[in-house]
């Protein structure tokens, strides 16, 4: 009974019904339980379950000290677990060892986001047998021994590495292990798996730091392999599933990744049945629904013969039915292979738009000091300023129109698009470069395969991926799928147009606070004649934006900073404004639909903050869509209840866009009516 209420839990059922059983449960069942938690190695997973659904009082008192003890001993061991994985990861990457990690720290944030709730016991390691006395040569200086050693793999031991803790799941005597898988490039076809994993291997970045893992697709079919030798070993742990049962959730709106996933199945010969197997248990423990491709797989599983494993859990053996997630569509997916930098100007002269930025930039800029108190910009941006963006400030004060032509004609790539464009993370010793290697564009694939599914579940499958269809101005990179080039950032802004669009029945005067490089309002306004666009921001953001809308919509009127008499007249003579955020203060009250914010007020300084907030409370009428960050623990009183003051939640949910690039990242979409 006690099993079955916890995989109820892990299933987040109702947490009315969750609490009026956890309630019966004794001391004793209590203590037995969580005994056969910390078997499953699920003890955590069902603390923080029970923490989100917000019925942890359904806890006896002294057992739930006992498990919050637990976590936190836990997560001082992971944190110096992390700190030791990094460490070896530093060390043979300095030795140019070929290598890539392999579960544990590798499953975020994809099977789990945080990495404290899982029971890690080793760092696991795949790398080729030819550096393997290299190998022995950096784990030596980093204090390890070696204390296994066959033909396929060998195992190194950190002895008295300084850990004091009690309890069970972090025993002090615990050494730190070291697991190191061996693949052979001469291995034949069958063993040579490994090999092609390794070698296409890609970098994960997790917390601020890069580390080589395999592809996302791989791992999963790693992790399907494991728990079916685990099965067999009769080894297999709740743990073990659930977080498998999690990585198909994570991936289940992303036909990219399944359609990339088949053709990974197919060079490992005991990948079908496994992930069968493995899928079949997991979505029947924990509810989740089975994605259209890997329904063939789990169609080779005899229902029989996966009953023991449910039966041996607690868990009713009625398999069917089990939900399916139907595919959009069969796609083609293939990652652009070359990225070489070349400008991609229209063949029409832009020297008039070009001149027409420039004076616009060199007003703002004469008058940017006067204003930085209530309107600067973030920190993070004023680095940005100063790092790279010299070359670019310095061609629009001379009004150099041929250089800004072609660093504007390949801003993607160009330093002038920093902090604009989504680029991927660079490592601490890698300078900004225009050309990425095959490790950046494997995290860029999986990247958009993830965000790609985030754009399905937000538009609600209405649109073919073709919408997505990069222009060529910028010279942008991205994924190429049905002959359709997806550009970097692509989905997120045609999602947060649909929303705007959405909301305001695609008529009226939108405005956004910092606009980028213009994306979103690209689409937003290709699709809706009806709307008008107002973008508040920097003056190189501007600049920019101004370049690529006046490219990409050419039949819209755009006027820019210094180019219009009044505000007060929103729609009457322009389709699209250029502004800088001063400029707000100007807006009649009450005169815009809809005001839109993406990461960027959360970034502000508390003062300047407020001061955006009451200008958007003033001047919209609609509603206020803001995407951004948690606000800061640090912010004072008054300013936390500033929301509250001038702004009432009509809808507030947790946004997971960059879920796969930054786990820890907690990010909220909120919609807000103004009260004022």
């Amino acid at each position: 009974m006690f099993s079955k209420v916890v995989i109820d839990a892990l299933r987040e059922h109702s947490p009315i019904d969750l609490s009026g059983k956890l309630s019966t449960f004794t001391d004793e069942d209590w203590e037995r339980g969580v005994a056969w938690l910390e078997k499953q190695g699920i003890q955590l997973y069902f603390l923080d379950t029970l923490a989100t659904l917000g019925i942890l009082e359904t806890i006896p008192p002294a057992v739930r000290a006992r498990m919050e003890s637990t976590f936190a001993e836990n997560a001082a061991r992971t944190a110096q677990l992390y700190d030791e994985f990094l460490r070896i990861n530093d060390e043979l990457q300095s030795a140019g060892i070929v290598f890539c990690n392999l579960l544990g720290f590798a499953l975020i944030p994809v099977a789990c986001r945080n990495p404290s709730l899982r029971r890690q016991l080793s760092i696991d390691i795949l790398m080729l047998r030819s550096d393997l006395d290299t190998c022995h040569g950096c784990f030596v200086s980093l204090g390890y021994s070696r204390t296994k050693m066959a033909d396929d793999r060998c195992e190194y031991r950190l002895r008295n590495h300084g850990v004091e803790m009690e309890g069970a799941q972090v025993n002090p005597a615990r050494e730190i292990r070291v697991k190191i898988y061996l693949a052979r490039a001469e291995a034949e076809p069958e063993k040579r798996a490994c090999y092609d994993m390794l070698m296409r291997r890609r970098s994960q970045f997790s917390n601020g730091h890069i580390f080589p893992a395999p592809t996302a697709g791989e791992h999963l079919i790693a992790h399907a392999i494991s728990i079916s030798g685990q099965l067999q070993s009769g080894k297999i742990t709740l743990a073990t599933l659930l977080e498998f049962e999690r990585s198909i959730r994570f991936w289940s709106r992303s036909d990219e990744f399944w359609k990339d996933f088949v053709d990974r199945v197919k060079e490992h010969p005991m990948a079908p049945y496994a992930i069968g197997v493995a899928t079949l248990i997991a979505t029947t423990l924990f509810g989740g629904a089975v994605p259209k491709t890997l329904q063939q797989f789990v169609e080779l599983v005899h229902e029989a013969s996966v009953r023991p494993y449910l039966e041996q859990f607690g868990f009713n053996p009625r398999i069917r039915p089990i939900g399916i997630l139907e595919k959009t569509a069969d796609v083609d997916t293939e990652t652009i292979p070359s990225i070489t930098p070349k400008a991609c100007v229209a063949a029409h002269d832009d020297t008039e738009l070009l001149e027409r930025i420039c004076v616009a930039y060199i007003k703002a800029t004469e008058e940017e000091a006067r204003d930085a108190r209530q309107f600067g910009s973030s920190p993070w941006w004023q680095k940005v300023h100063v790092k790279h963006l010299l070359r670019v400030r310095s061609a629009l004060l001379a009004r150099d129109i041929p250089k800004l032509r072609n660093m504007y004609g390949n801003f993607y790539r160009d330093p002038c698009g920093k902090g604009l464009v989504r680029r991927p993370p660079r490592r601490k010793d890698r300078k900004l470069q225009v050309e990425f290697d095959y490790e950046d564009i494997q995290l860029m694939r999986e990247d958009i395969f993830y965000r790609l599914g985030c754009w399905r579940t937000q538009t609600k499958d209405r649109y073919p991926i073709s919408v997505l269809q990069a222009t060529a101005v910028g010279n942008p990179f991205g994924v190429t799928i049905d002959k359709s080039l997806i550009p970097v950032g692509a989905e997120f802004h045609h999602a947060c147009s649909d929303l705007i669009a959405d909301l305001t029945n695609r008529q009226g005067n939108v405005v956004e606070i910092g606009g980028g490089f213009g994306n979103m309002a690209y689409y937003l306004l290709r699709a809706n004649p009806q709307i008008s666009y107002v973008d508040f921001d920097v003056p190189e953001s501007l600049a920019l934006a101004a370049y690529y809308l006046g490219k990409t919509a050419p039949d819209r009127v755009m006027r820019l900073y210094g180019e219009m008499n009044s505000l007060q007249g929103l729609s009457v003579d322009f389709d699209i404004a250029l502004l800088p955020p001063w400029e707000m203060s100007k807006l009649a009250s009450k005169s815009v639909e809809l005001t839109f914010a993406s990461h960027i007020l959360s970034d502000l300084i508390p003062i300047v903050r407020e001061q955006y907030l009451r200008e958007i409370s003033r001047f919209t009428s609609g509603l206020f869509v803001e995407i951004g960050k948690e606000e800061a623990d640090e912010a004072p009183e008054s300013l936390s209840k500033l929301y509250e003051h001038l702004f009432a939640i009509v809808e507030k949910h947790k946004s997971d866009w960059n879920a796969y690039r930054g786990p820890e990242a907690k990010e909220w979409t909120r919609v807000l009516r103004p009260l004022l």
